[in-house]
């Protein structure tokens, strides 16, 4: 099953728009929604296929994070993981191969998990594509309504934007933006931690009394 190659925006803007619905970093849900999108069509048509086979096993299987969703996407579809259990059964061959051969050279280069969970590959993808396609969005309102609503990038795929902003504008502008929402976000933790002190702690709350918790969000939490 290859990896989708998008070259315009299409069907796959809808899926952008409606990450922006939600709260947090959009690219995070955009990457969740087509790893389960990967984990949906391996089950029903690619368990035997060649080449993902071989991916799999190169991989030692899924992540943690992925292994779980994996049952989950299984059971959802047909009652049992039957498909999760015949990638099983490869992948612990694999494994047993691979530590074989690693304590029998005594090093082994190489040897265990050399290549990245194809969920998390596939999703990666997905995030490289959908932040081009971001930036091109800023000007819909669904944008803007996610940005008003205190949406912004996680701090993993806020270094991914930057990257690309070194040679695209719209990305640029999009950095530029996120920058700005971190000053200010900076700004209201100092204000959160000045309140704290018992010489201050009458003042009236204002915005910055969620400040912690829309930092955690920029570090990666979804709770």
């Amino acid at each position: 099953m290859a990896d989708d190659a998008r070259e315009g925006g299409g069907i796959f803007d809808l899926s952008v728009l409606a990450a922006l619905k939600q709260a947090g970093c959009v690219l995070c849900h955009v990457a969740r929604a087509d790893a389960r999108l990967f984990l949906r069509d391996l089950f029903h048509e690619y368990v035997n296929d060649v080449d993902l086979t071989r991916r799999l096993m190169d991989a030692w299987g899924f992540c943690p994070a992925h292994a779980c969703e994996a049952m989950e996407v299984e059971r959802a579809l047909f009652g049992a993981p039957l498909g999760f259990a015949i990638v099983g059964e490869r992948v612990i061959r694999r494994i047993m191969e691979d530590i074989r051969a690693l304590v029998a050279n005594g090093g082994g280069a190489g040897v265990g998990r050399p290549t990245p969970c194809p969920a998390c590959r596939r999703g990666q993808a997905s995030v490289d594509f959908a932040l081009r396609r971001l930036a091109g969005l800023m000007h819909r309102p669904e944008f803007r309504s996610w940005r008003d609503s205190s949406g912004g990038l996680c701090a993993n795929h806020l270094r991914t934007c930057a990257l690309l902003a070194r040679t695209d504008g719209s990305a640029r502008r999009l950095l530029d933006e996120e920058l700005d929402r971190l000053e200010e976000l900076g700004q209201e933790l100092g204000e959160y931690i000045r309140k704290t002190d018992h010489r201050y702690a009458k003042e009236a709350k204002g915005p910055e009394g969620d400040a912690p918790a829309r930092f955690a969000v920029f570090l990666g939490s979804h709770k």
